[in-house]
């Protein structure tokens, strides 16, 4: 996963989910949740080549939070976002983070028309 550093960067996520859809994952490297839902995620991304972007909200809490506004959906962490043509397809936090999960919303996102 790449790591989201600025609100230029989420922008441009923004701009490239018109051609595909995007993953955005928010974790905490302190937290065991997070970590088991990081492992999930990684497991889902494992044979699948999309595009796909973490935010670390403990170093870049400011940012999480902005995004949070920004996409109209509360903050949470950990936290997934499945993001196609700018509007956020799905979202889920916590133990919804299930590479099964994710497998099947990723799914249901590619196949719905905005």
């Amino acid at each position: 996963m790449k790591n989201l550093q600025s609100q230029s960067e989420f922008d441009q996520i923004l701009q490239n989910s018109h051609n595909n859809q995007v993953l955005l994952c928010k974790f905490s490297p302190i937290c065991p949740t997070s970590l088991m839902a990081q492992r999930e995620v990684e497991e889902f991304l494992h044979t699948r080549e999309l595009e796909n972007w973490s935010i670390d909200v403990i170093k870049s809490r400011a940012l999480s939070r902005s995004i949070a506004e920004q996409i109209k959906v509360r903050h949470e962490s950990p936290q997934a976002f499945i993001i196609k043509n700018e509007k956020v397809m799905w979202h889920g936090s916590h133990y919804d983070l299930t590479r099964e999960k994710l497998a099947q919303k990723w799914l249901e996102a590619e196949s719905s028309e905005l």
